[in-house]
């Protein structure tokens, strides 16, 4: 029986139980991406599906910003940068 913890962070022995993990470390990261909402003011469109439109292309916006636990590995955020195709030299 595995017991859940009140953060997410002690419960990574349940999420993982049976995978064959004995070491477990949780980093905390979030990012933000550049995405413009354009609200068309074709009259023949309601307003539901221009907010609609404009969230599902938010989704393929470039990340602009990332905020990353000071405690992460060098190698995880490598890593990191990578997953998101983030520049770490692009400011």
């Amino acid at each position: 029986m595995c017991e859940m913890w009140d953060s997410p962070w002690g419960s990574l022995p349940c999420i993982f139980q049976g995978m064959g993990y004995h070491q477990f470390e949780a980093y905390s990261f979030k990012f933000t991406k550049d995405a413009e909402m354009e609200i068309e003011t074709d009259l023949r469109t309601g307003l539901l599906q221009k907010i609609d439109k404009g969230v599902k292309s938010r989704k393929r916006g470039e990340p602009i910003r990332v905020l990353y636990d000071a405690q992460m590995p060098k190698e995880l955020v490598k890593r990191l940068m990578e997953k998101l195709n983030v520049d770490k030299s692009r400011k």
